[in-house]
């Protein structure tokens, strides 16, 4: 009877052992998934923000160009 328990706790220990790893596999799996994700988030904000700047300074350089006609077409009226 002793033998049966002991028998019965080495496998409960066993049992145990072996859903400590597959606990600790799912968190690893995850945390690469959680990397992955924030790699990709982090190449959309960059390019996100590349259009920005570059909608900004088309922005900027045809203020300059109309504020140059602006003052060409002063300068023509006088």
């Amino acid at each position: 009877m002793t033998v049966h328990l002991a028998q019965d706790s080495l496998i409960q220990t066993v049992r145990q052992v072996q859903a400590a790893f597959e606990a600790l596999l799912d968190i690893l799996e995850l945390q690469s998934q959680l990397e992955s994700d924030t790699q990709a988030a982090a190449a959309e904000n960059q390019s996100f923000l590349h259009s920005i700047a570059s909608t900004l300074l088309a922005i900027g350089e045809l203020r300059q160009k109309l504020r140059t006609m602006q003052i060409i077409s002063c300068y023509c009226m006088c």
